[in-house]
């Protein structure tokens, strides 16, 4: 690994995190001018409801965690050069090109999700099953993408640390997948089942049940 280029990777590794950050930032702030307004007690309690106590204070301390390694990545290399791994250039040059082909595809599956997105597993007023868009082919399409850019982004850093996290952030999101369905099964009942039968968790389902 060429020491020279760590400083460029960083930057682009910054780059896409800020790029992903604003993206999802947006849309979440558009979601949240369009709900109802609600006490902090109100949605700890919607949060608690759907994902359980533990899985939410497991989720902020992973997030908080994540935060403390990105900034000191990116920020002070020299605390974090200890889990630098020897992953190839041509590795880490795919995963710039996945990570930036991952950003038009986050803005379109947010847009299309539009003011029903949320960080939070809860229920607009008025919510409505979004089937369009990539939502025709995959029941969790925003989830496929944050994997996908995970992952290149873990290829950039060269960072066992950062590539640990995404290891150990992958299945919890698969698995928050499931908790999502409940509440929407809740929700929409047959309706949907019914999508359930002609889409594919992650990726697109090829044969129909």
């Amino acid at each position: 690994m060429n020491g020279s280029d760590e400083p460029r990777f960083r930057i682009i590794f910054s780059v896409l995190l800020i790029l992903f950050g604003l993206i999802r930032g947006y849309y979440a702030r558009r979601g949240q001018s369009s709900g109802i307004r609600v006490s902090m007690q109100e949605r700890w309690d919607e949060l608690v409801k759907y994902e359980g106590r533990t899985n939410v204070l497991l989720r902020v301390i992973g997030f908080l965690v994540l935060i403390i390694a990105v900034i000191l990545y990116i920020a002070h290399p020299q605390w974090m050069e200890w889990p630098t791994i020897p992953i190839p250039e041509w590795l880490r040059w795919l995963g710039v090109g996945l990570g930036a082909a991952s950003l038009p595809l986050l803005i379109w599956v947010q847009h299309v999700l539009g003011k029903y997105f949320s960080y939070n597993l809860e229920q607009r007023e008025n919510h409505k099953l979004v089937t369009d868009g990539p939502y025709h082919w995959v029941r969790h399409p925003i989830y496929t993408v944050i994997i996908r850019w995970s992952i290149a982004i873990s290829f950039v850093s060269a960072n066992l640390f950062i590539i640990l996290l995404t290891i150990i952030a992958i299945p919890s999101l698969y698995a928050r997948t499931f908790k999502e369905e409940r509440m929407l099964i809740e929700r929409f009942g047959d309706e949907y089942l019914v999508y359930m039968q002609h889409t594919g968790r992650l990726f697109p389902r090829f044969i129909h049940k």
